[in-house]
This record gives C-alpha cells, sequence and structure tokens, in this order.
C-alpha cells in the first residue's frame, strides 16, 4: 500500500489566487493519479498515490518517505533523482530555491536529502548512500570514479563562472578568471576522448557527465560541435529513462 494513501493536503487560509494556482502545479507535477480539491479550510480530497505536499511556503510534514530537496534545473540534483529512480526508491522530491536553501542546508546550496534521522547535504554522499541503499554500485573502478571526479571539477567552476556572469561581474578582467574558463576547455577535451563508443556502461562517472553536458547546452556555457564523443555521451545516457525523464522542463527555457 501507498505510504501516504489517505493522507490529505492542507493549505494555508486565505491563499492568494496565484499560489493555489501553483501550489496545484507543483502537486500535480509530484504525484500520479490524485485528485486535489482545494479550498480555504484546511480540506482536500485524499491523496491517492506517493506526493510531495507543498503549500504557502511550508515543507511536507506526513509520513517517513525519503525527501530530495532541490531545483529542476540543478545537475548535482538530476544526477541524485536518476539513482533514486533507478533504485526504485519510496521518495519525494521537494523543489526549493536558493534562499531557502540557504535557509534549511548548512551547506547553503542543492541538493540535500532527509531520510529519517539522516541528513545529507551533497550529491556525492546522496548518490553513495542512496547507491548503497538501493544495493547498486556507486563506481565499478577507479577509472570511473576519475571520470567523476574530473566532471565534477568542471561542473564545479562552470557552475560558480555563470552564477558570477549572471550577477554581473566581468569575466573577462582577470587572470583568474582566464584560468578557469582555460581548465574547463581543457577538461572537456580529456573527457571527450573518455567516450570511446556508443555501448559503454551508463556508470555514474558517464551520468555524472550526461548531466553536465545538458545543463551546459541548456545555459549556454559549452560548444559540444568538435566534441563528437561528448555528443555520444548525451545519446548514451538519454537511452537511459531515468536520465531522459529527468531532462530540464521546457519551462525553465
Amino acid at each position: 500500500m501507498d505510504p501516504l494513501a489517505g493522507y490529505r493536503v492542507t493549505v494555508r487560509p486565505g491563499l492568494a489566487p496565484a499560489d493555489k494556482l501553483l501550489f496545484r502545479q507543483v502537486v500535480n507535477d509530484c504525484m500520479v493519479g490524485a485528485a486535489i480539491a482545494m479550498t480555504d479550510d484546511h480540506q482536500a480530497a485524499p491523496t491517492r498515490s506517493r506526493s510531495t505536499i507543498l503549500a504557502a511556503g511550508q515543507y511536507p510534514l506526513y509520513g517517513d518517505m525519503m525527501k530530495l530537496y532541490g531545483s529542476y534545473t540543478s545537475p548535482y540534483v538530476r544526477h541524485c533523482r536518476i539513482a533514486l529512480i533507478q533504485g526504485k526508491m519510496d521518495w519525494q522530491f521537494v523543489e526549493i530555491d536558493a534562499s531557502e536553501s540557504a535557509e534549511r542546508s548548512p551547506t547553503k546550496k542543492v541538493p540535500f536529502l532527509h531520510d529519517g534521522d539522516i541528513r545529507l547535504t551533497d550529491s556525492c554522499s546522496i548518490l553513495k548512500y542512496v547507491r548503497e541503499k538501493s544495493a547498486r554500485p556507486f563506481f565499478k573502478d577507479t577509472h570511473d570514479y576519475d571520470l567523476f571526479c574530473m566532471t565534477n571539477t568542471v561542473l564545479d567552476t562552470s557552475m560558480n563562472l555563470f552564477q558570477l556572469d549572471r550577477d554581473g561581474i566581468d569575466l573577462t578582467q582577470g587572470t583568474y578568471f582566464d584560468r578557469q574558463k582555460q581548465r574547463i576547455e581543457s577538461a572537456l577535451d580529456a573527457l571527450n576522448d573518455t567516450v570511446t563508443r556508443a555501448d559503454m556502461p551508463l556508470t555514474d562517472g558517464v551520468l555524472r557527465l550526461a548531466c553536465l553536458l545538458e545543463w551546459g547546452l541548456f545555459r549556454h556555457r559549452f560548444d559540444l560541435d568538435t566534441r563528437k564523443g561528448l555528443g555520444q555521451a548525451i545519446v548514451l545516457a538519454n537511452e537511459e529513462a531515468a536520465f531522459s525523464s529527468t531532462a530540464i522542463p521546457q519551462r525553465f527555457a
């Protein structure tokens, strides 16, 4: 039986119509076959499936289901979502923004995960925990782990430059920024050589790489025209339903 079957979704009295609409959209995104009938007096139809419950800035308080907090655009969060789907775990996704993560996580970033008394604050520890909990391997060998680490170097550097650029910082001035951009290009060239065939196993190293690449293309941070191996990694990853189903939604474009 669904652990949340029969639970009620509560909505704060006086919730603005626009917020009600957003609430309905979030619930619909995170539930399957649940009929929500919201009113202003804390009444709602019982849920019929697993759900993420977000209402008026409040977070789920019902049941003991594992909760992953993050955003739909984050490649770090996406990799964790993929692992949870592959592991057939019972879990909830709670979408939060930067200000909310700053309040709820000591590292002030996403993802973070709550599972009973377990509190994890980094995608790497979350992935290890989920893989072990679902009896699936995390890394198949040292080479795959190195692929994961090199990808993380590119991802961390690219994310920092993206945030600085979005804050209006001039990235054309200073040797530090030049060094970061050189690191990204050099590492992408090296990563391009790691994808050597179309039937490579879809390890966590390859999944991390594909999450990075699709984020980079979505944010217009990378040029993959001359890097055919990296393009092949994206094709390979999209053959996995857990990857293709977690693509960044078009509403964020």
